[in-house]
């Protein structure tokens, strides 16, 4: 009964209006990304790559515990914790508010199994979603969505999402060395 509650709330998050739209990835300004607490060691790379090109990003991390993350990525960082929330998998109202305090022009959701996880990618007023579905997936609900049914690991999915979505922005250098 819990699993139908869950993905009823899930569902009715995806089902709220906000305005979509594509944002290239040279005009994005701030990224919101929704990761697991143990893919953090392996997106310094990424996070200071952000740092430097000028993006404000927001690290949302599920964690089980009390966040214990020893060497924090560069932004801002909002843990969910496991242990605060209630009988459903999902979000606490306290983090909800801090979540949807958070404005960003792109969302990245790196932990779509989880279903607190799923709420939030689903919650954001982000203008544009980035995603992983199933390949049996038939209602994709991000803007832009890699298939995939193995996890090739957070690094390469994440360096997957970000090739697309340059390429389909049209940042090539050489576009931006025309213009």
């Amino acid at each position: 009964m819990t699993d139908f509650i869950t993905h009823r709330k899930i569902a009715q998050e995806w089902e709220r209006e906000r305005k979509a739209d594509f944002v290239a990835y040279s005009q994005t300004h701030s990224i919101v990304v929704l990761a697991e607490a143990a893919d953090v060691p392996v997106l310094h790379d990424i996070a200071q790559q952000w740092e430097a090109e000028g993006k404000s990003v927001t690290w949302v991390i599920h964690t089980v515990l009390r966040p214990s993350v020893e060497n924090p990525l560069s932004g801002t960082t909002l843990y969910i914790c496991r242990r605060f929330m209630g009988l459903l998998p999902l979000p606490s109202k306290h983090e909800i508010e801090l979540f949807d305090a958070v404005k960003a022009d792109v969302l990245i959701d790196l932990s779509p199994k989880h279903p607190a996880m799923q709420f939030l990618a689903a919650r954001s007023d982000a203008r544009m979603k980035i995603g992983v579905v199933d390949t049996i997936q038939r209602k994709v609900p991000y803007d832009l969505a890699i298939r995939r049914n193995d996890n090739p690991g957070v690094v390469l999915l994440l360096q997957e999402m970000l090739f697309y979505w340059d390429k389909i922005s049209g940042d090539t250098p050489d576009d931006k060395d025309e213009a």
